[in-house]
């Protein structure tokens, strides 16, 4: 499993209800930092049964059905985000992207719906799905730093946890700008994306890509595609195969020959970030 579907999974399982114990006792939920209480009965039970179903597809359809029977309920958000959760677990993406859109249209500054469809759209090979990755990783960033500490997740995890998604935002961004071939603009983002290895080799090829397609050159470029080369072997070997050709060609056209290129794939592999004064030299110099 990825460390981006990580993220995503604990975007989905943050603020979960802390116990089935606190919640028979007090009738208070508390997912999202704040105290929140059912005063009607029988909207509690129909919470409480769908929080209790076992089966992750029928607690999701569970959870919108409460949903869209109490759209006024104080946990009508907290119960999407339950269903969004249940339909992770099960494996069905489509109805987690389904239940997203309706949150962020209730709650329009809901920070883990913003990133989980960032997520979902990003990794739609599609320019039109990667153009709404950006628009809701744009509004997640602006929302981010006024996102609160989740009641229940430690302080340093829910930094942590913050971080990466400013990542998985980045990311998206980049990735759209990569497409629109606005390289100096998706350098820019991918940078801030690379230091948290959520995608493997994705961001560091692409972050290659954007520094190599640049007028001039970025050589840095250099140092990030032989990254990416020796994260795709540890993943795929056949992702590996489709990037060496690329690598070697841009290297041979900026260096004016293939010496040096086997030592950088090797040092690239035992380091995490280029050497300060990495550099290439240009052919003729």
């Amino acid at each position: 499993m990825s460390k981006l579907l990580l993220v995503l999974m604990s975007l989905l399982l943050v603020g979960a209800v802390p116990s089935h114990r606190a919640v028979s006792q007090t009738k208070t939920l508390q997912s999202t930092g704040e105290q929140k209480t059912i005063k009607d009965k029988a909207e509690y039970d129909a919470y409480k049964a769908a929080l209790d179903t076992k089966d992750a597809v029928q607690r999701g359809a569970a959870m919108e059905a409460f949903a869209a029977r109490y759209p006024r309920s104080v946990v009508n958000s907290d119960a999407l985000q339950q269903a969004m959760a249940a339909y992770q677990a099960a494996g069905n993406s489509a109805k987690v992207s389904e239940v997203a859109e309706r949150l962020v249209k209730r709650d329009p500054r809901n920070v883990q719906a913003l990133a989980v469809l960032t997520y979902l759209k990003m990794n739609v090979p599609n320019i039109a799905a990667v153009n709404e990755a950006k628009a809701y990783a744009d509004r997640g960033l602006k929302l981010l730093p006024a996102w609160k500490g989740q009641s229940g997740v430690p302080e340093a995890q829910f930094a942590t946890m913050k971080k990466e998604t400013e990542a998985v935002f980045y990311s998206a961004i980049g990735l759209a700008e990569l497409y629109a071939k606005n390289y100096p603009a998706a350098r820019s983002a991918l940078l801030k994306t690379v230091a948290f290895h959520l995608s493997g080799f994705a961001d560091y090829y692409r972050l290659a890509v954007a520094q190599l397609e640049m007028n001039p050159i970025d050589p840095q470029g250099f140092w990030y595609i032989a990254k990416a080369i020796d994260e795709a072997k540890k993943q795929n070997a056949a992702d590996a195969a489709k990037i060496e050709p690329y690598a070697a060609a841009k290297y041979k056209k900026f260096h004016g020959g293939m010496d040096g290129w086997d030592a950088l794939l090797a040092s690239a592999a035992k380091e995490n970030a280029p050497p300060r004064r990495f550099a290439v030299k240009p052919a003729g110099k």
